[in-house]
């Protein structure tokens, strides 16, 4: 009967084949160890971006562990130096925190490998890691988490198959090239399976660890990163918190009741900035110190009293948020707070407040109204505090504002600030170099005109105040992602918003910010919008459906950088003015941009151009008889089709009644007189006459025309 030692000893055998068997405590890396090991990084590679620096020293004492002798105490001091990581990880990063919890699973990983020596051990390491890869996956989206799965998965093909290396290898690299390719051929044999999943799976767009997070998981933030919120800190200076798309750390999660808004109206309300010195903003001692009762005092601890001093609110939402530590009392309800939660008020400036700093992930249920007019009285030392400049900062922005108020009233006032904004050339930027010094919103207005949220709030709240309109600077976010198939929505730190506040005699504090459209062109007019953004600010025209005048102007401020390869067209979003209020979430309407003036282009009506087996075609009239006509259409612009060749400006195109109309059939124009009738009346289609086309209409080819960037509509498609 063999004893467990030499059993040992010949399953090590089969991995050397000079047959000495190892000697107690060996600890080198053999080839059975080797592909563990490789599966064991690609984990680590795939948490690496979310991993603090610190956090790389215990993983690398693991895996250094393996030269620990094969005695009792290895183990135990492995087992005690996984504890003291816990502890350190939870005390630091929190202890169901996804930093703590993704280093504890990381750690475990990397000692279980250190202290395997048997083919049942590396395969228990070599499923832990691919489960680890998956996990880290959830962080990961586009081609990168595909060359983890397929790395993954072929390193775990690679593991099992090198516990029996291939006949015939002599060396190690022999060995490894051999198992590679064994395990690229067997993962070739499941492309078939991997497409039809591919083709049948639904996916959902972004890492799946928003997912996760929508359904409980911990939300990754914590209360020592301190400038998660906009003005999380009690100072605001304009450009110095950037924030894009690249911030993915969660914020917040809200799950809806009954219905979701349009993420468009959702504004989650944080800090309001009243205090200016000519760069920074600044909050009242109150709130950076914590001090919820004083800040009650001068608030509405019950809901009911808040609101019997609206004029009017409607549009009630129900929901309830996962809120992530920031130190702060700041609950980020939104706009405008209905019923509180426990524990909770509404501060004077409307923010829904809790007694205590945040320290902790929490959870509450909020209602809020949508659509409110304020109303009421501005008291004396508030409108002073509202109007307050510092002299000796930002003279120009000061200046232009003065001159403002010879516009009249408020509205007027506001429409021309706004039409400042829409056709001054200024571009929102996430990443940017911003201005300095005690003039930086000077520069950023009448130099530099790019900058985030922040510059263009701040800069209006100063101009409204030069112009002689209370204003504030309120911070926090707009909007979030809606998750698919679900009611929750989850806030970034890349939804990070300002907007303004200015005061309307009569109906209070209103919100100024621009609305955004979102809407498509065809990718065939993408090379001409990016050269025209990129050379100077690109107009765009909101109409509504088949009006000529436009609602509303803005300007292009973001181009998708995908394709929908369904319709073939490009996701872009403008950012207008809505001062007059005639623009509303969901709204449907037609977008045009300018992008070339066409001089003596022979242009044609659309609705001349007929579609046949040879191409495109036109009737003209030769003779008051209708003649095919080949052409070919450059483009379509509205109404108007461009002819590169095929006619002449000469040439008269029907351009009615071609259901009824035959080659060679007699056409009668708009104002001839009806064979057998009263003459010059009753004309066009629809009228009997002796040729076999019953009336049509036409007109000569010929003019001008301006090009916009495809078909008009919110979801414009090729025509």
């Amino acid at each position: 009967m063999s004893s467990p030692s030499s059993l040992n000893d010949a399953r090590w055998s089969a991995a050397h084949p000079d047959g000495k068997p190892p000697t107690p405590g060996a600890s080198g890396l053999t080839a059975p160890a080797a592909w563990p090991l490789a599966l064991t990084a690609l984990a680590l590679l795939a948490h690496a971006p979310m991993l603090p620096l610190p956090a790389w020293l215990p993983l690398g004492l693991a895996l250094a562990s393996r030269r620990l002798p094969r005695r009792p105490w290895a183990g135990g001091l492995r087992l005690a130096g996984l504890l003291v990581c816990c502890t350190v990880a939870g005390q630091v990063f929190g202890w169901l925190s996804s930093d703590a919890l993704r280093l504890s699973l990381l750690a475990t990983l990397a000692l279980k490998w250190a202290e395997s020596r048997s083919q049942r051990e590396y395969a228990l390491v070599a499923a832990a890691a691919c489960v680890a890869v998956a996990v880290g996956l959830l962080h990961w989206s586009g081609g990168v988490g595909l060359l983890f799965v397929v790395l993954s998965a072929c390193l775990l093909v690679a593991v099992y198959s090198g516990f029996s290396p291939p006949d015939g290898s002599t060396t190690p690299l022999h060995k490894g090239l051999g198992i590679l390719r064994e395990a690229a051929q067997r993962l070739l044999v499941t492309l078939p399976l991997a497409a039809v999943l591919f083709l049948f799976f639904p996916r959902i767009p972004g890492p799946l660890w928003d997912i996760g997070m929508t359904f409980g998981l911990p939300l990754p933030a914590s209360i020592e990163k301190s400038n998660q919120g906009l003005g999380i800190s009690g100072r605001l200076k304009p450009g110095q918190t950037q924030t894009g798309a690249s911030d993915g750390q969660a914020v917040l999660v809200a799950e809806f009741r009954d219905w979701v808004p349009p993420t468009s109206l959702l504004y989650w309300r944080g800090p309001v900035f009243y205090d200016f010195d000519g760069q920074e903003w600044r909050l009242d001692a109150d709130y950076t110190a914590g001090n919820g009762r004083r800040i009650m005092q001068a608030g509405w601890r019950r809901s009911a009293d808040f609101r019997a001093g609206l004029q009017s609110a409607s549009q009630e939402v129900h929901y309830r948020i996962r809120l992530t530590p920031h130190g702060g009392l700041w609950l980020y309800g939104l706009d405008l707070p209905a019923r509180l939660t426990t524990e909770s008020f509404i501060a004077a400036d409307w923010q829904v407040l809790a007694h205590l700093p945040v320290r902790e992930e929490i959870s509450y249920e909020l209602s809020s109204w949508l659509e409110w007019t304020a109303g009421g009285e501005l008291l004396p030392a508030l409108r002073q505090r509202a109007l307050a400049l510092p002299q000796d900062s930002n003279p120009r922005l000061r200046a232009f504002g003065a001159a403002l108020t010879s516009a009249g009233d408020t509205d007027t006032v506001l429409q021309q600030a706004l039409a400042t904004l829409a056709n001054g050339g200024y571009r929102v930027r996430d990443r940017f170099t911003p201005p300095t010094g005690a003039d930086a919103l000077d520069t950023f207005w009448f130099e530099t005109r790019e900058g985030n949220a922040e510059f263009f709030a701040a800069s209006f709240v100063v101009l409204m105040r030069a112009a002689g309109i209370p204003a504030r600077l309120v911070t926090g976010y707009r909007g979030g992602k809606l998750m698919a198939l679900t009611d929750y929505v989850l806030v970034k730190r890349s939804h990070a918003h300002a907007w303004v506040e200015i005061w309307d005699q009569g109906k209070g504090w209103r919100r100024v910010d621009p609305i955004d459209i979102v809407f498509t062109v065809p990718q065939d007019e993408l090379g001409a919008v990016r050269t025209h953004m990129q050379a100077e600010a690109l107009t765009v025209e909101v109409l509504a459906r088949e009006a000529d005048a436009p609602l509303a102007t803005g300007r292009l401020t973001v181009i998708d950088n995908r394709i929908d390869t369904a319709t073939g067209t490009v996701r872009m979003k403008a950012e207008v003015p809505n001062d007059t209020q005639t623009l509303w979430p969901n709204q449907l309407v037609e977008v045009r941009m300018l992008l070339e003036t066409r001089r003596g282009a022979l242009v044609v009506p659309d609705a001349a151009v007929q579609q046949g087996p040879d191409g495109a075609f036109v009737y003209v009239i030769v003779d008051h008889h209708a003649v095919v006509r080949p052409v070919r259409i450059e483009r379509i612009v509205g109404e108007l089709a461009i002819v590169a060749e095929g006619v002449t400006p000469a040439d008269e195109v029907v351009s009615e009644g071609h259901s009824r109309l035959r080659p060679d059939a007699e056409v009668r124009l708009e104002g001839d007189p009806v064979p057998g009738g009263p003459g010059g009346d009753n004309t066009g289609a629809g009228n009997t006459g002796t040729g076999n086309a019953g009336g049509a209409a036409s007109g000569r080819a010929g003019g001008a025309a301006s090009e916009g960037a495809g078909p008009r509509g919110e979801a414009p498609r090729p025509r």
